[in-house]
């Protein structure tokens, strides 16, 4: 990138790294701005930039091992998509509905039914009555 994008701890100082804010608010910023343009530096230009001093400490030390991490949570996912955990595209399967649903609605009818047929017996008693 030609342009280097504002730093995330002055876009937001109040957020530190891994913080809520980047995974809801500041989602989009941090994947289409300041990822592309951290994965657009060599590791000499990385280097550099972490060497600045206005980098607080917290984001210093993230920034250095975020490559790691980025990597560490592909394989994770690779091996959960390959053990069917997620899906291809790396999305959580759907919740299936569990059986008892269905034997809970038939006992659900045969109960109703028969109170049903209960209540009906009783209000001919009420009525003969």
């Amino acid at each position: 990138m030609s342009t280097e994008p504002e730093p995330p701890w002055l876009l937001c100082p109040q957020a530190i790294p891994g913080d809520y804010y980047w995974r809801e608010a500041g989602e989009s910023y941090w994947h289409s701005i300041w990822t592309p343009f951290w994965q657009s530096l060599d590791a000499e230009a990385r280097a550099a930039y972490l060497a600045r001093p206005d980098i607080p400490k917290e984001w210093h030390e993230y920034l250095t091992h975020f490559e790691a991490w980025s990597a560490e949570l592909d394989r994770i996912d690779a091996e959960d998509i390959a053990a069917g955990i997620l899906q291809p595209d790396g999305s959580p399967w759907p919740e299936k509905r569990p059986r008892t649903n269905k034997r809970l609605r038939f006992w659900y009818w045969v109960i109703g039914f028969f109170f049903v047929a209960l209540l009906a017996s009783f209000s001919d008693k009420i009525r003969r009555l």
